[in-house]
């Protein structure tokens, strides 16, 4: 059993020397044979060339240096497309996830599970980054009817066949989740400590978490566009309804409906319902648009390989 262990790093100079030594000692206690992958997603800092002298002095490293910054998930996968493990391990560049707890993952894929994913009672994240974490997890729950997504987690082992069928996937808006889930659904998941972070900050901004959350509503599923036939329907009759109330007062009580704020209130209601719904349909044309050009998942700047 050979096992490549994935770690997209972003702006970590500070803690990814401490990351490799925690790692060489935690597989090497254990007889591991493995290969270290680290994908620096466009770091601001020194970390790529931190990484590439960790190289010169280790030929169970990779490093993979990708053109610009294209999210966690796509840095993953790029480390998986160049892994040869027959189990790929994922996990942060940050220590919150201690390499020391891979053997429990290891040790609960090899009782016949596809996938395992290292959960925790408490997330030592931000507030943003975990309401918005809950939010995926639930959308993913509930949108795409994946029972296990509650225990989703970018500290995972799972069997590299799962994503062979997915290598030349074009999509530029990936989840490696989301493609597991497609794959199978022997999942299993086991406690794991999660450490605080002690140096450097997480990459993950409001922002960028706002856009992924969106990403996964609208790339892997439908159910917006339904959301939006059934508003356009609900508030379809709504307006047939004002309509008769307007006619029926009218024609038997002998005056109109008076009051601008009546129909100011009115107008609001059915722009904003038609603002919502084509943009909706906007991100799902945007998606369109990005698949139809081929727009690329990640453009690999430079890879050191020493085997």
């Amino acid at each position: 059993m050979f096992l490549s262990i994935v770690i997209p790093v972003y702006c970590s100079e500070k803690i990814i020397c401490e990351v490799y030594k925690k790692l060489i000692q935690s597989l090497s206690s254990n007889n591991f044979k493995y290969e270290i992958i680290f994908v620096d997603d466009c770091s601001l800092d020194d970390s790529w060339n931190i990484i590439k002298k960790l190289c010169k002095n280790d030929i169970r490293l990779k490093a993979i240096s990708l053109n610009k910054n294209y999210g966690q998930h796509n840095a993953i996968f790029c480390g998986i497309k160049n892994s040869v493990g027959d189990l790929i391990v994922t996990m942060d560049d940050d220590l919150q996830h201690p390499p020391e707890e891979i053997n429990k993952l290891i040790n609960e894929i090899i009782k016949g599970y596809d996938v395992v994913y290292g959960i925790s009672k408490k997330l030592n994240h931000s507030i943003i980054r975990n309401f918005f974490s809950n939010f995926i997890k639930n959308v993913i729950r509930i949108f795409m009817g994946f029972d296990q997504a509650q225990n989703i987690n970018s500290f995972r082992v799972f069997k590299r066949n799962l994503l062979d069928d997915f290598v030349n996937i074009r999509n530029s808006k990936i989840n490696i989740d989301v493609l597991l889930s497609w794959s199978t659904k022997n999942f299993s998941s086991i406690y794991v400590r999660h450490n605080k972070r002690e140096k450097g900050s997480s990459g993950y901004t409001f922002g960028k978490l706002f856009n992924h959350s969106i990403t996964m509503i609208t790339n892997f599923s439908n159910v917006p566009l339904k959301i939006a036939s059934y508003l356009g329907f609900i508030f379809s009759i709504f307006g047939l309804l004002v309509l008769m109330y307007v006619i029926i007062t009218f024609l038997f009580f002998s005056y109109p409906v008076k009051g601008f704020p009546f129909l100011a209130s009115i107008i609001s209601i059915f722009s904003g319902v038609q603002l919502l719904t084509l943009g909706i349909f906007g991100e799902y044309l945007s998606n369109i648009h990005s698949k139809s050009i081929s727009k690329p998942m990640y453009v690999i700047k430079e890879i050191i390989k020493n085997k």
